[in-house]
């Protein structure tokens, strides 16, 4: 999934434009350890991935690769963009894209 930012935001001098959170590469180890860094950053909330920011920052950067504090410091609007992405893919709500012949093979 690509997001692209309402502000550019800038990454070791370079201006990015876009993020892109690859959820389909994400395997349980990566959710564990991103559990993992949330506890370890002092949240004690009973589900940290999915009841915190902080939590859905961490899984952002899990599924970029890029570093914690560049998801922490995109402007707000961006921010909340991509931890909402995060938070759907939490929940199971993230769809998977269809293409249009893919909707009219199923229409069949």
């Amino acid at each position: 999934m690509i997001i692209t930012f309402k502000k550019p935001t800038q990454i070791d001098g370079k201006e990015i434009k876009s993020i892109t959170l690859d959820f389909d590469s994400m395997k349980g180890r990566k959710l564990i350890a991103a559990e993992k860094e949330a506890r370890l950053r002092g949240n004690t909330l009973l589900n940290p991935l999915h009841a915190s920011l902080e939590g859905q920052a961490i899984v952002a950067a899990q599924a970029s690769g890029w570093k914690v504090e560049d998801i922490e410091d995109l402007d707000g609007p961006d921010f909340m963009e991509v931890t909402g992405q995060v938070s759907l893919f939490l929940n199971g709500l993230a769809l998977p894209e269809i293409t249009p012949s893919e909707t009219s093979e199923k229409q069949s």
